[in-house]
């Protein structure tokens, strides 16, 4: 996205308020870092799945500073300092999810599981990864999935708890409910590789 771009949409009333230069070099910044996530709007939709019409600025002071502290932390992700992948679906035992929606908001999460046995010969979920273009909501959710998942029994993976668990500790808005879903799922679609 460019200045010009934010400017041509600030001038033809596509946002939900005029903007000054500064707020739009501001959005400008938090759309091209990455920190919000390619494709992630800094505004909210009145209905997703219905024509896109602009309701309210949202932007990142809309999430709390745990939100916020959780959706920029790099434990999980899956590109090291040096820039490589830490996993790869080529190597042994890992297994990769995706898991987005293009018809809605446009977020993407991809999740790589690495499987393990424990001593019960119980396979569980040894470590993983994840790789996310999309907002903040669904990468605090990730970030927050990840340490909760990790070291479980693929038994015992309760979709619902790790969900409840999330939403209890992020307190997401509702209009950012869809996106705390994206990590389970696609961790979900990495073990059902790992099944077949």
């Amino acid at each position: 996205m460019t200045i010009e771009e934010l400017r041509q949409m600030n001038e033809e009333g596509k946002f939900p308020q005029k903007f000054s230069e500064e707020e739009l070099q501001k959005i400008l910044e938090v759309e091209n870092s990455g920190a919000c996530g390619i494709g992630c709007p800094l505004y909210s939709y009145e209905n997703p799945t219905q024509e896109k019409e602009l309701k309210k600025p949202t932007g990142l002071n809309s999430y709390s500073a745990i939100v916020r502290k959780e959706a920029m932390n790099q434990d999980y992700c899956n590109i090291d300092e040096n820039g490589n992948y830490v996993f790869t679906e080529d190597m042994p035992n890992v297994y990769l999810g995706d898991f987005g929606s293009l018809t809605t908001c446009g977020d993407e999460m991809q999740v790589w599981v690495k499987v393990g046995i424990d001593n019960d010969n119980d396979p569980y979920i040894e470590d993983l990864r994840y790789l996310c273009s999309g907002c903040f909501g669904a990468l605090s959710s990730a970030s927050v999935g990840a340490r909760l998942v990790k070291g479980m029994k693929i038994k015992d993976l309760d979709v619902k708890d790790i969900h409840k668990k999330t939403q209890d500790y992020l307190h997401l808005p509702a209009i950012k409910e869809h996106c705390s879903t994206y990590f389970i799922n696609a961790t979900l679609k990495a073990l059902e590789n790992y099944k077949n």
